[in-house]
């Protein structure tokens, strides 16, 4: 149950775009509550897979050279979309994007250059060091400083408009729960974690099902992989990439064959998957 019953910006979710408006928000004096369907270990959904963000700049800063102005920005989201685009609000969201760099790296994040030869990158994509995981944790921990309030495992259910604001209903731990806020954000996403809505649009070729779904479809075994070591060449709250050995161990492999008797040939693969990885690391 939340500390307080009544925030004045409750928000559904807790990837980018939630932390992005929990931010801001709570820095302009508003009482905020993040509720994330997620465990800890999993918050932020897609956001952690990220790697990098573009926004206009008219010069080189942070780890980006020469400039990406406006109107080359547009054409290559025309490029993307196919020309089915909202110009008024594409050029909107273009040029607000220019003080991007400077606030996500007010927030915690720390920038890193691209990889050598990536010409083109180096002057359209910022990149995040450390990735989508360590973006979504600086965010966190800023949100935490900020004192924004965060409930994991909660499902939002329902929202019914009442006097003065709206009645948000989530479940926690089997039970359902009310909050009042006086403004929401709904900030969940797509549906591309959700496998039964996948299909239901992609069919059969949906992607992201996972590795024991790609080995199972093409009758190959899934080799699990545990990499220790990993925290000495970026700990915690480090800024920086630091040369240290680690240790790569190619465990056995899952073959789906041997699976194919269970109710659920995926789950115990996968969970098998977790257990070799997670033995693997133990005895390292």
């Amino acid at each position: 149950m939340p500390s307080d019953p009544h925030y004045d910006v409750v928000i559904a979710s807790g990837g980018n775009a939630a932390l992005c408006a929990a931010l801001v928000a709570s820095r302009a004096g508003a009482g905020v509550l993040i509720l994330e369907a997620a465990p800890m270990h999993m918050r932020a959904g897609n956001s952690r897979h990220t790697r990098n963000v573009r926004y206009m700049h008219e010069g080189p800063e942070h780890n980006l050279v020469g400039s990406y102005g406006e109107e080359e920005f547009f054409q290559d989201l025309l490029q993307v979309t196919g020309g089915e685009t909202n110009e008024a609000l594409a050029r909107l969201t273009i040029r607000a994007s220019a003080d991007l760099g400077s606030w996500i790296l007010g927030n915690g994040v720390r920038w890193q250059g691209p990889l050598k030869g990536t010409l083109q990158l180096s002057r359209t994509n910022a990149f995040f060091l450390g990735g989508g995981k360590a973006l979504v944790n600086a965010y966190y921990q800023e949100a935490e400083r900020l004192g924004v309030d965060v409930r994991y495992e909660t499902e939002v259910c329902d929202f019914v408009p009442a006097d003065g604001g709206t009645k948000v209903e989530f479940t926690a731990h089997g039970e359902t729960w009310p909050v009042m806020a006086k403004s929401v954000v709904v900030a969940s996403g797509g549906f591309e974690a959700n496998l039964e809505w996948l299909a239901r649009n992609w069919g059969e070729a949906a992607p992201k099902r996972g590795a024991a779904w790609l080995a199972r479809r093409a009758g190959v075994p899934l080799v699990p992989i545990a990499i220790a070591g990993t925290e000495k060449v970026m700990g915690r709250g480090a800024h920086r990439i630091r040369r240290a050995p680690v240790r790569v161990v190619v465990c056995e492999p899952i073959r789906p064959a041997d699976y194919a008797a269970e109710e659920d040939p995926l789950g115990v693969m996968t969970a098998e998957w977790h257990r070799r990885v997670d033995a693997a690391l133990r005895e390292t």
